[in-house]
């Protein structure tokens, strides 16, 4: 933090300083330091933009508590200084040297995790264990006949189903590294799709959709299980992802003339859970 103060750049670059703060901070339910106010963020109006009599580093110490709050929300905090809506572009590779330098200690790294409108955005990633990078094809649920996969660009990792597609499902979009896979995204992803109006609906027709694509009496034992004994009404859970497709031989048996190349296709179940942890 005193580094990124020595920069003499604004942390709040593209964002009014309440916007950004908001970013990561609750101020409306924290309580204010001066009796003349209720929340904290009427105090930060008062000492930082009405009289600016507080210095920005201790705002950040003494009233914010950077240095004490957990771990998830210091991560979070430096999400959004990096952030494109916040960040300029020229300023952001600095702050990611400095950011990097004190996180290379304890195995982490700041590092590219998805984009908007063609910027890159950072997320905070173990570089000591599991995978880096993004997750690009997330196929699963297949419900009939499993799908054909080509390779359509070898380079760039991009597959294309070109039989039976219909019976699987694909999730193209971007998976943080932030905060892994939520039931809520898979939700509002299906209801997206599917057209449905309401999330209740939405998340009662994903459930039934995912519950048909198990084989099993035990599969079906632990998919129910998990959901009622994790099960939030917001959805802010990690999402249970069912029959999920890893690897791919495009040669059937006969071909293979008895050889096993690889011994699955497809595993059970899949959590992707909070990545930089």
């Amino acid at each position: 933090m005193d580094e990124l103060f020595s920069t003499g750049l604004q942390l709040d670059v593209r964002l009014d300083f309440i916007t950004f703060l908001y970013r990561t901070w609750p101020l409306d339910q924290m309580n204010s330091t001066d009796p003349r106010f209720i929340t904290a963020e009427e105090d930060i109006c008062q000492h930082m933009i009405n009289n600016s009599d507080w210095e920005v580093d201790y705002l950040y110490y003494e009233i914010l508590e950077v240095l004490t709050i957990p771990d998830s929300f210091f991560i979070d905090f430096l999400v959004q200084l990096t952030h494109p809506e916040v960040r300029k572009p020229d300023e952001t590779a600095l702050f990611l040297e400095i950011i990097n330098k004190h996180l290379e200690g304890d195995g982490y790294k700041m590092q590219e995790v998805g984009r908007i409108s063609g910027y890159p955005v950072y997320g905070a990633v173990n570089v000591r264990c599991g995978p880096s990078g993004s997750i690009k094809n997330l196929i699963f649920a297949a419900d009939g006949y499993k799908p054909r996969i080509v390779i359509t660009d070898s380079l760039e990792n991009n597959i294309e189903i070109v039989d039976n597609g219909e019976h699987c499902l694909v999730y193209e979009e971007n998976i943080p590294q932030t905060t892994g896979l939520k039931w809520k995204d898979l939700v509002n992803w299906w209801a997206r799709i599917e057209r449905f109006d309401g999330y209740p609906e939405a998340e009662e027709g994903l459930f039934q959709r995912l519950r048909k694509t198990l084989a099993s009496p035990p599969e079906q034992l632990l998919f129910d299980t998990y959901f009622n004994f994790f099960k939030r009404a917001d959805g802010d859970f990690p999402a249970l992802i069912p029959q999920v497709y890893l690897h791919y031989n495009p040669y059937a048996r006969g071909e293979l003339q008895g050889e096993l190349r690889i011994t699955r296709q497809r595993m059970d179940f899949l959590i992707l859970l909070l990545m930089q942890y």
